[in-house]
């Protein structure tokens, strides 16, 4: 996953293909906590093809996951969500992420 991205020396790259690649990172980390995690994700369709600074969300989902959600399995908790949206407004984004 790394190597792929680091291959790609576009500055910019598409918000789709971003998403591609934090979904590559969440299978990796779905393996890790099993059923425990649940990801949630709503993107406007308005924003898929926009362009976004490469590699500006995977570390945002990682955060949130390494922050948010491995203290609560660790400790046994619930299962916990990570969650990824996306809208659109006339020409303004709205990118969230959170655990």
């Amino acid at each position: 996953m790394l190597r792929r991205r680091l291959r790609h020396d576009e500055p910019f790259v598409s918000l789709r293909e971003e998403l591609a690649s934090v979904d590559e990172y969440l299978d990796i980390e779905a393996v890790r906590f099993g059923p425990q995690l649940r990801i949630d994700k709503a993107l406007s369709p308005d924003t898929l093809d926009g362009l976004v600074p490469s590699m500006i969300l995977q570390p945002l989902v990682e955060n949130s996951i390494k922050h948010g959600i491995a203290p609560k399995s660790a400790a046994g908790g619930s299962p916990c969500a990570a969650a990824v949206r996306t809208a659109a407004r006339s020409s303004k984004w709205k990118i969230m992420v959170w655990a």
